[in-house]
């Protein structure tokens, strides 16, 4: 008689083998299947699997080719067999930066934030008065460092009859008056240059009086005046690391550096010059006319080191500060880096052109330089290398025809503005500068005071909340994003136009 189910000698769900697994030894897969061959050793599967990661480590940060060599190898092991174990998926990096440049595409675009700049006929018009009631032009415009920082918005406003007015661009509701100026008479004649220093306490002015003069904010007092240049200063660039050290640069050629501890007199002279510092080095031909110095940058990455522009060609220079003397017979110092490419002959120019304006950029375009050039186009360099870039900005109403149009870069570094000719200024989406590939930057924006605006936008300068343009008919107008009153004014055109100024 068979026992029942609960009475059974075996476990529930135990193996029903007629042979005991204790006596048996386990016979190895390849005897069990002897009709299947024996498949060959793969060494690559001995690789631990970490080294996949250290190839991914160990190449180098920013490459364009990053993303090619990934999809190579990824078919090189579908065609060749993968190196790696089939469990391991293909790892894909995000984009890096080198120097706030990023070099991968798929960055959104920042131009529909461009698009939106509006400008109020009322609360962001100011007019710059002379003793004599007439407009001066205006030549010179710069924010102040806590400005561009987010603070106060105090832009310093130079004309051709050699006086400066502060004024207050910030935002104000339509019932509250403009805040009071300040008016500072220093000199005599036009002001093509004027600086803040790191501290936003004193303000640097070059003249066409052939001097550069300090003047302390606090107390309204005139503290140094510069000589040294024989013609116009056109350019002048606090020392980054230094709050006594300046640079100025002028029509003469000549570059001048000024410590304004040498001596507790008005006066002073320059510590170390560099005269005729754009003329050709190796020439043998001498020429009446010397190349004027239209753009001066200390170089982030090493402050003692000084960036120059000239109106000859787009060839920039870097000086050694420490390297310079100040006699005038000693030897003519020589740039330690010079640009070995000329960017004014990229797009078919069939001789060079100068520099009119230079800036450096920030944040995304930390490491690279913008120069206005004589043909209406915006290059690009590298800082640190002087190389011209193949990436440039251009307009189709970009005028060259002036010296006196500018161009500055926003503090957040992704826009760069640039003046023009019949009341237009043009915004550019820089993020893309410098990049590889890239040859005709995006398109601009342009900002229009109206028909009733006719004068030249020279003077252009970024704060925390816009940009401000400078007309040589003694105008400022004040530009700032606004999206809401922007598309009001693409609706109702014929109402707003009497109100509103907008970006097109």
């Amino acid at each position: 008689m068979l026992p029942s189910p609960s009475s059974s000698p075996r476990p529930i769900l135990h193996n029903r083998t007629n042979f005991n697994p204790l006596e048996t030894k386990p016979q190895k897969l390849q005897q069990t299947l002897s009709f299947l061959p024996t498949p060959p050793k793969c060494r690559t599967l001995k690789r631990p699997l970490k080294a996949v990661d250290d190839v991914q480590r160990k190449r180098p940060k920013g490459d364009d080719s990053d993303m090619r060599e990934e999809s190579d190898s990824d078919s090189e092991q579908s065609a060749c067999g993968s190196d790696a174990p089939p469990s391991v998926a293909p790892v894909r990096r995000r984009p890096t930066t080198i120097r706030g440049l990023t070099h991968r595409s798929g960055d959104v675009s920042t131009r529909p934030i461009l698009q939106s700049f509006v400008s109020s006929k009322r609360l962001d018009s100011y007019v710059c008065h002379a003793a004599d009631l007439v407009l001066p032009p205006i030549y010179a415009s710069s924010y102040s460092h806590g400005a561009r920082g987010g603070g106060k918005s105090l832009l310093a406003v130079a004309t051709e009859h050699g006086f400066v007015q502060i004024m207050n661009t910030s935002h104000r509701e339509p019932w509250d008056l403009e805040p009071a100026r300040a008016f500072f008479q220093i000199h005599n004649n036009g002001i093509f240059d004027v600086q803040w220093n790191e501290s936003d306490s004193l303000l640097a002015t070059g003249s066409a009086d052939q001097t550069t003069k300090i003047t302390c904010l606090e107390t309204s007092t005139l503290l140094h005046t510069l000589r040294g240049h024989t013609s116009s200063v056109k350019r002048i660039a606090w020392d980054p690391t230094n709050p006594n050290l300046l640079s100025t640069g002028g029509r003469d050629g000549s570059i001048h550096l000024w410590d304004l501890r040498q001596s507790m007199q008005a006066t002073a002279d320059p510590v170390a010059s560099i005269f005729s510092a754009h003329d050709e080095i190796k020439s043998r031909k001498k020429t009446n006319t010397t190349s004027s110095i239209t753009g001066l940058v200390y170089n982030d990455m090493a402050p003692f080191n000084l960036i120059s522009s000239g109106t000859t060609n787009g060839i920039l220079r870097c000086w050694d500060v420490r390297l310079l003397q100040s006699k005038k017979r000693a030897p003519k110092p020589r740039p330690i880096v010079m640009s070995l490419n000329d960017p004014t002959c990229f797009h078919g120019s069939r001789r060079p052109r100068g520099i009119k304006s230079l800036c450096k950029g920030s944040g995304p375009t930390a490491g690279v330089l913008f120069g206005l050039s004589a043909d209406a186009r915006v290059h690009t360099y590298t800082m640190s290398t002087l190389v011209g870039c193949e990436t440039s900005y251009t307009h189709s109403e970009m005028s060259s025809g002036s010296f006196y149009v500018g161009i500055s870069v926003s503090p957040c570094g992704r826009w760069l503005s640039c003046g023009g000719p019949t009341g237009n200024a043009f915004l550019f989406d820089v993020h893309n500068a410098g990049r590889r590939g890239v040859t005709l930057g995006s398109q601009a924006v342009k900002l229009n005071g109206g028909p009733e605006v006719k004068g030249e936008i020279g003077a252009v300068d970024w704060s925390a909340e816009g940009v401000a343009t400078c007309s040589d008919e003694g105008v400022v107008r004040f530009w700032r994003p606004d999206i809401d009153i922007h598309r009001k004014c693409i609706s109702e055109s014929e109402a707003e136009r009497w109100h509103w100024d907008w970006a097109l």
